[in-house]
């Protein structure tokens, strides 16, 4: 198989993965609202949201390293599981730790917090075995990784339902549990032992450290953006700019995928100038033709399709299309430079791109809101995105101009 033919199929894989994760996710928060009360099922999106906040350290520590040095993810996959594992049980200690203190204000939360303390060790070990997948060239195994977690969690899910349980602990133990089978799998695939180690993180600090300040700076500025946009334009508004975003989703699960599969190729053969610049301008390719179809099918949906997504949401929603439409180009044209940063190992100086982005966004948006509402926002946020995606090329370019270039005379002979 050709180079360009066997990444197409990385990417296919990667992307089902993604959407089966993303599905997974969808599925059981609308079984957890059938299943559960309104108040319990709040409170199941606050444990869920948990979970995603300390996913993201994980990935940082572990997991993200990972992309950028693949061969790893052959060599040594027990070191990286062994690793998870230290990470899952350190912050799933602070994970149940909360939950003992909240047991004594809600029951129902601190025992569901304490029951995803528990199992979040499993948890971190079948979404590091993802990346280990990503990053082996192996996506099959994601892609059954995820199935796997998704059939057993409705299957239990279901079988709730059925009985009329309706407590919080049980249903996220249900969700978690099942996701720590899945992971069971890991250990098998690993061909390693696998030992609680911390030898994975000591050895990518110096990366782990600025992926963790990167996932900071954007996950806090969306929290912002969300808290104080929703204070100005209040809850319909805030409903309505995430309706609008939610139609996009089809093409955030595409645009992971291809950032995934870019980092992981570039760092393969980043040392190979033809191969590195074919696979950043492949990316862009993608992801902007991705971008153009999901435009061009969002902003010709019939209203009878829009209200059938989404609901009555779609009247609000609709007239945010077209800078929702923008604001995916602007993500489109980021993610091969980024991927191109990262894949060449220039992490630092991506984490600098990443803070300025966040930053930006959040007061252009802020702003925007301000001015002119909800649609205001959505139009500082495409501004912005346009700008923070001229940085990331300029940036990049800069770097592939001297990435390749050979040492000095004199460094040669001093090595």
């Amino acid at each position: 198989m050709s180079d360009s033919g066997r990444v197409g199929r990385q990417l296919s894989l990667v992307t089902l993965d993604q959407a089966i994760s993303s599905a997974s996710n969808v599925l059981f928060l609308a079984l957890a609202a059938h299943a559960l009360s309104l108040g319990s099922f709040g409170l199941f999106n606050i444990v869920f949201g948990s979970y995603v906040l300390v996913q993201c350290v994980g990935r940082a520590l572990v997991s993200d390293p990972l992309l950028i040095h693949p061969l790893e993810a052959e060599s040594r996959p027990g070191v990286v599981v062994g690793a998870s594992l230290v990470a899952g049980a350190g912050l799933g200690a602070l994970v149940g730790a909360s939950g003992v203190v909240l047991v004594l204000f809600h029951s129902g939360l601190g025992w569901a917090m304490i029951a995803l303390g528990v199992l979040l060790p499993l948890l971190l070990v079948q979404d590091v075995g993802r990346f280990i997948a990503f990053a082996a060239r192996n996506p099959i195994h994601a892609v059954w990784l995820d199935s796997i977690w998704l059939v057993l969690a409705l299957v239990g899910a279901v079988v709730l339902i059925a009985m009329h349980e309706d407590s919080l602990a049980l249903f996220v133990a249900v969700w978690a549990g099942t996701g720590g089978l899945a992971g069971l799998l890991v250990f098998v695939w690993a061909k390693q032992p696998a030992r609680p180690s911390r030898t994975w993180i000591v050895e990518n600090w110096h990366y782990s450290s600025r992926y963790l300040v990167g996932y900071v700076a954007s996950q806090g500025s969306g929290l912002l953006v969300t808290i104080i946009g929703g204070l100005i334009v209040g809850a319909r508004g805030l409903g309505a700019l995430r309706a609008a975003n939610l139609l996009s989703r089809p093409f955030g699960t595409f645009q992971i995928a291809a950032a995934a599969t870019a980092v992981t190729h570039v760092a393969r053969y980043g040392e190979e100038r033809a191969a590195a610049r074919a696979s950043i301008k492949r990316t862009t390719y993608l992801v902007v033709l991705v971008a153009a179809i999901m435009s061009a099918i969002l902003l010709a949906l019939p209203d009878s399709i829009g209200r059938m997504a989404i609901g009555d949401a779609w009247h609000a929603a609709h007239p945010l299309l077209i800078p929702v439409c923008g604001a995916m180009f602007c993500v489109a044209l980021q993610t091969p430079a980024r991927a191109g940063l990262l894949g060449l190992k220039y992490v630092g100086l991506a984490t600098r791109v990443d803070v300025f982005s966040a930053v930006s966004s959040l007061v252009g948006s802020i702003g925007g809101v301000l001015v002119a509402g909800v649609e205001g926002g959505m139009w500082a946020i495409v501004i912005f995105g346009g700008i923070s995606a001229a940085v990331w090329w300029v940036v990049l370019l800069a770097k592939l101009r001297t990435h390749w270039a050979p040492a000095p005379k004199h460094a040669a002979v001093s090595a």
